[in-house]
C-alpha cells in the first residue's frame, strides 16, 4: 500500500544531505547542475521553515589527522584526508542553506547519514515518521541515506530536482533505483513541493509496486522525466 504524506497530520522531518561548498564547481567534489540544485532545495528549505518542521543538516566532517578515514579514503601522502576536512572552506555548508539556531547538525564519516551517528536518536527524539530527503550525491551518501530511512520503515518524499551528482547519468539512474525499489515514497520538484506544503494542487509522483521503471540504456532520461 502506498503512503502519501500528510503535512498537515505526520511528524515531518527535513533532511539535507550534504549540501557543502566542496560539491560548488571550484570544490574538490564537483557536482553537476549545482546552481540550479542549490536554488530547489533553498526553495524547500524556505517551504518547511515556513511550516515550523524540524530541520537536520548532515555533512561530512573528518579530522585533520584521518584517524575517523575509512581505509579506502582519499588521503595524502601522510595519510590525512584531502576533503571534507573539519573547519575548513570546503567542510562548511553552502550559504543559502545555512542552518539556523535550533536545526541540527549531524556530522558523519561515512556515505549513510545513519552509519555511526546520532541522526536516529535525533528523529526518535523528534518522533519522526515522514522525511523529506534532498542532497548529494544522488548515487553515493544520498541513495545509502535514503535506503537505510527506507529499511527504518520511514514515509519518504525525494525532492529529485534538489538531489545531483557527479553526472546527469548517474544522478538520473540513481532516481530511478530509488523509484524501483524504496517502497511507499513518493518524489516531488521543489515548485511542487512547496505547493503540496502549502495545500494546493500539485503533482507528485507515488510508489505504487516493485520495479516500476526498468529503465534500459536508451530510455534512462524519458523514465526520468516521468517521475
Amino acid at each position: 500500500m502506498k503512503k502519501i504524506p500528510d503535512f498537515e497530520n505526520e511528524r515531518n522531518v527535513l533532511i539535507i544531505i550534504d549540501m557543502q561548498k566542496e560539491s560548488r564547481p571550484d570544490g574538490f567534489w564537483k557536482a553537476c547542475n549545482w546552481e540550479p540544485t542549490v536554488k530547489a532545495a533553498e526553495k524547500v528549505l524556505d517551504a518547511c521553515r515556513c511550516r515550523k518542521m524540524p530541520v537536520v543538516h548532515v555533512r561530512v566532517s573528518r579530522d585533520e589527522f584521518g584517524v575517523e578515514n575509512h581505509p579506502f579514503d582519499l588521503v595524502d601522502e601522510n595519510g590525512r584526508p584531502l576533503y571534507s576536512i573539519r573547519g575548513t572552506k570546503d567542510e562548511e555548508f553552502v550559504d543559502e542553506l545555512t542552518p539556523l539556531p535550533g536545526e541540527f547538525i549531524v556530522n558523519k564519516q561515512r556515505f549513510s547519514a545513519f552509519y555511526q551517528t546520532n541522526l536516529k536518536l535525533i528523529l526518535d527524539g523528534l518522533k519522526a515518521e515522514h522525511l523529506i530527503m534532498m542532497g548529494v550525491f544522488t548515487d553515493s551518501c544520498f541513495l545509502t541515506s535514503v535506503y537505510d530511512a527506507f529499511t527504518m520503515g520511514y514515509t519518504i518524499s525525494i525532492i529529485k530536482d534538489a538531489c545531483t551528482a557527479g553526472t546527469t547519468a548517474a544522478h538520473m539512474t540513481s532516481i530511478l533505483d530509488m523509484c524501483n525499489w524504496i517502497y511507499g515514497s513518493s518524489f516531488y520538484q521543489a515548485d511542487e513541493f512547496v505547493k503540496a506544503t502549502q495545500g494546493k494542487e500539485h503533482r507528485v509522483w507515488y510508489w505504487d509496486y516493485p520495479n516500476t521503471k526498468p529503465y534500459q540504456l536508451d530510455n534512462i532520461e524519458e523514465l526520468y522525466n516521468t517521475v
